[in-house]
């Protein structure tokens, strides 16, 4: 963003990001309010290569994408930066208050940057750290609501990092800091068994040191981007009664190259609107079932739907690349999910976009929660 002050406070983002690949003082460092001019004092400017990018992607923001977009690359653990109109609300937000502004900021204003920490479903909105110090927000950080953000935001870059070695797996590792995971623990049977999922093999890793020598049951699956934020925007739903049934030609473990995919669905002890989708290693949702809407029509309880066997006219399956890791999404609801048909093939972007909006996003806060249920089922596909 383009700021129109005469000193080194502002800047346009690109600029500042490629000289983020040379390095720059940490904040704890160098706090933005010893900062008014150029030029870091030399003890700590050379300290400055400790902290610094490889390179950055600019981030679509365009067709109401940026929300998706953003999300995505936090799930993944990737750093991101916003620069963006504010107004003097912003400038004021104090404790956990949620930045909410639909005006499309204060023109008069140069724009601002900021870092983007995480983000919330449940509150809409995506938590950011600022350069203000800690009077300002929540200790330095702060909320804006997602809404707030489709109005405000004017540009987006992800920044990568170079990653170190990995050093030897730490014990004690905080599995709470797992990016895109959910980990629980059980102790009811007598044993401590770890369930849950994470988003890579090396967050498995990271679990299975966490547990060393406390003879504990290990059944973490490693479900990659984006099977891991479906998972966990379903949550809930994955955790109802009355849920649909998916069973698999691949129950046993993998699928080879050339096998045959079959795929049953059974939907719940309800009439129910179901939803079969299939997400691909490379990130791709194959819609595989969905309602009739004109007249709306939901199955009968217990109905069962094949898929890809092939048989009585229907559609084979042929297990062939992209191989990997890959999941069956079902899902069941007492009304129709999705305003219009979901397309044969979606981007994952898409595909979560619209599912975050049929199940989590409500206009009113008062509206109440669809009654959804879920299902999903994993499937390893392998080229030998």
């Amino acid at each position: 963003m383009a700021s129109s002050r005469s000193n080194c406070e502002g800047g346009y983002l690109p600029l500042v990001l490629n000289v983020l690949k040379q390095g720059a003082p940490s904040l704890k460092a160098y706090p933005a309010s010893q900062n008014p001019g150029c030029a870091a004092p030399a003890d700590i400017a050379a300290k400055a290569t400790d902290f610094k990018i490889s390179d950055w992607t600019a981030i679509d923001l365009a067709d109401g994408k940026g929300i998706d977009n953003l999300r995505g690359e936090l799930a993944k653990g990737d750093p991101v930066v916003i620069g963006m109109r504010i107004n003097q609300q912003f400038m004021n937000l104090r404790g956990h208050d949620i930045w909410r502004d639909m005006s499309g900021g204060d023109t008069t204003q140069p724009g601002h940057a900021v870092v983007v920490t995480g983000y919330d479903d449940q509150l809409q909105a995506f938590r950011i750290i600022n350069s203000w110090g800690r009077g300002w927000g929540d200790g330095g950080y702060g909320w804006i609501a997602y809404d707030t953000f489709r109005y405000d935001a004017r540009e987006a870059y992800v920044m990568e990092v170079a990653k170190p070695p990995a050093p030897a797996p730490d014990p004690l590792v905080d599995i709470a800091g797992l990016q895109c995971a959910k980990i629980s623990e059980d102790t009811s049977g007598g044993q401590l068994k770890v369930n849950g999922f994470v988003g890579n093999a090396d967050d498995l890793a990271k679990v299975t040191a966490r547990y060393k020598g406390r003879n504990a049951a290990i059944a973490v699956d490693v479900r990659p981007w984006p099977q891991c934020e479906v998972l966990q925007t379903l949550e809930k739903p994955l955790n109802g009664a009355n849920l649909p049934v998916i069973a698999t030609s691949a129950a046993s473990g993998s699928v080879k190259n050339g096998a045959t995919l079959s795929i049953n669905v059974t939907s719940p002890d309800w009439p129910a609107y179901l939803y079969a989708s299939y997400i691909q290693a490379d990130g791709t949702v194959v819609t595989l079932s969905q309602p009739k809407l004109v007249p709306p029509t939901p199955l009968d309880r217990h109905t069962r739907q094949v898929f890809g066997d092939g048989l009585d006219g229907r559609s084979k399956f042929v297990v062939g690349p992209p191989f990997g890791r890959e999941m069956v999404v079902v899902l069941a609801a007492r009304s129709p999910l999705f305003d219009e048909p979901l397309p044969a093939t979606l981007s994952e972007r898409d595909y979560l976009t619209r599912l975050r909006k049929a199940i989590i996003y409500k206009p009113d806060p008062n509206q109440p929660d669809r009654e959804i249920s879920a299902a999903v089922a994993p499937v390893v596909t392998e080229e030998k």
